[in-house]
């Protein structure tokens, strides 16, 4: 699957468009149109048709994709902007009105990640995630929003959702995905250690987000945790190598290193960071830690590839809703995947379905 000329063709786009001084290699394979529909069909199931249309525009005018497809792509980012702005209006909104509360508020994943890329429109849009400083303030901006006049709908994990005006928005009382309940002092520690610090501005709003490497460990658990259900899609990928390209300078790797095998997910890590080299084309001097291929990681993004986005579109196991409202096989594909990466983050596949598990008796 990994030496098909269309994934080629896509992963060099990919990084032409995820890196500024990145260029599509002279030996870029020509594709029909047909090769060219479904190279489009794969940016999107893994949502990165943003990025890899920037990369597309580096392209010689001899190896451009079909008009008709250059133009319903064009349409395609054009909404993607204007779907940043209105994601951007809706943070600055949330964020003045916790602010009016007294309410501590970090923004988590997203338009905050967005930021770390040279283009920062190209990234799409998923939700937006605030957490909280203790149940207190949860509970607190849960009852602001009730008194907006806005329903909120609650979900496992300790986490409620609702709609902004059409955005969808999450409410989080913890930073980390990691289920272990027996690391759950060692993260509160974390939070202690490395302070929330980090600021960025929304339309002249200035909103909280995760300090360095804080932000690493929660955007590498999340990856991990979807990988734990049912897949992810390589945006999320995108977002930790630009999140390392930038920052990786900043923190000390040693640490990063520790926290790493602390919470028993080192060698996933390991894993993934190869991904992010070998396909994403991130340099090995922005990794954190050194790069460790004791384990061969291809199969990894072959499961990544076959699954799309949060697995939506995994025809392996018969036909899935790619609405995003269900999938098929769900036990059987959870079982599967629990199996694969039981020997690289052991703690964290035992103790995922339990603490689910609990979480919905709960809810």
């Amino acid at each position: 699957m990994l030496d098909s000329k269309i994934i080629q063709a896509f992963f060099f786009l990919l990084r032409a468009g995820l890196w500024e001084k990145e260029n599509v290699p002279a030996s870029f394979p020509p594709l029909s149109d047909q090769e060219w529909k479904q190279l489009f069909d794969l940016s999107i199931q893994q949502t990165v048709d943003g990025i890899v249309y920037y990369g597309v525009q580096k392209l010689r005018d001899e190896w451009l994709p079909p008009r008709s497809l250059h133009v319903r792509w064009t349409i395609r980012i054009n909404q993607l902007e204007q779907l940043h702005t209105k994601m951007n209006k809706t943070i600055t909104e949330q964020a003045i009105l916790f602010k009016a509360h007294k309410i501590d508020a970090v923004l988590l994943k997203g338009q905050g990640l967005a930021q770390y890329y040279h283009q920062p429109t190209s990234r799409s849009c998923g939700d937006i995630d605030w957490c909280f400083n203790g149940k207190q303030d949860f509970d607190r901006a849960n009852s602001v929003i009730k008194n907006s006049m806005i329903s909120l709908t609650s979900q496992a994990g300790s986490s409620c959702f609702y709609f902004w005006e059409g955005v969808e928005t999450e409410h989080h009382r913890h930073i980390f995905d990691i289920h272990n309940p027996l690391k759950k002092a060692y993260l509160r520690k974390l939070t202690d250690r490395y302070p929330i610090e980090k600021k960025v501005r929304f339309n002249g709003e200035v909103v909280l987000t995760l300090s360095p490497i804080l932000n690493m460990l929660q955007i590498n658990s999340h990856i991990l945790k979807h990988m734990l259900s049912f897949g992810i899609g390589i945006r999320q990928l995108c977002d930790a190598a630009r999140l390392y390209f930038n920052e990786a300078k900043n923190i000390d790797g040693t640490q990063l290193l520790n926290i790493y095998r602390a919470l028993g997910i080192l060698p996933w890590v390991h894993l993934l960071h190869q991904l992010l080299h070998d396909f994403l084309g991130l340099p090995k001097e922005n990794l954190p830690i050194q790069l460790d291929r004791s384990n061969n990681a291809n199969w990894m993004m072959e499961e990544i590839l076959y699954a799309g986005n949060f697995g939506f579109y995994d025809n392996r196991f018969g036909t899935s809703d790619q609405s995003g409202l269900k999938r098929s096989k769900r036990r059987q594909r959870l079982l599967r995947n629990m199996k694969n990466y039981l020997p690289y983050a052991t703690q964290e596949v035992i103790w995922f379905p339990i603490v689910h598990f609990l979480s919905g008796l709960k809810k």
